[in-house]
């Protein structure tokens, strides 16, 4: 297995993180787990995509998409995925007690206080 999956957790480097943070994501949905699938099968033998291409083309890609998604490219995406995952399980009927409890899951916050902090600052 790549050293940035383990099966139960991805690993995001320094690098790509908003913060500048290393960290640790739980792979807990089928979703999550074919995007990784994908992935591996668009890189072959490597193991990133900063193998595959250089950063500043890696970055210009990524930029691209940001742009042809009008999204800011100074986005925090974690909040913009807290932010659609709150508007997805609302629009279900789910109760705030739940989908707290379904996004905290997702995203690895331990607590309330984080999550809101994140999807509202």
């Amino acid at each position: 297995m790549r050293k940035s999956y383990s099966g139960r957790e991805i690993y995001i480097s320094n690098k790509l993180a908003f913060n500048s943070n290393d960290r640790i994501i739980n792979v807990i949905s089928q979703k999550q787990k074919d995007a990784i699938k994908y992935r591996y099968s668009v890189l072959k033998e490597y193991n990133s995509l900063t193998e595959m291409l250089d950063e500043k083309k890696l970055l210009s890609f990524y930029n691209t998409e940001l742009q042809i998604n009008n999204i800011s490219k100074d986005v925090d995406l974690r909040k913009l995925f807290i932010q659609s995952q709150i508007s997805k399980y609302k629009a279900t009927g789910m109760s705030e007690k739940l989908y707290v409890r379904e996004i905290m899951a997702e995203t690895g916050f331990k607590t309330v206080t984080q999550l809101i902090k994140v999807a509202y600052s």
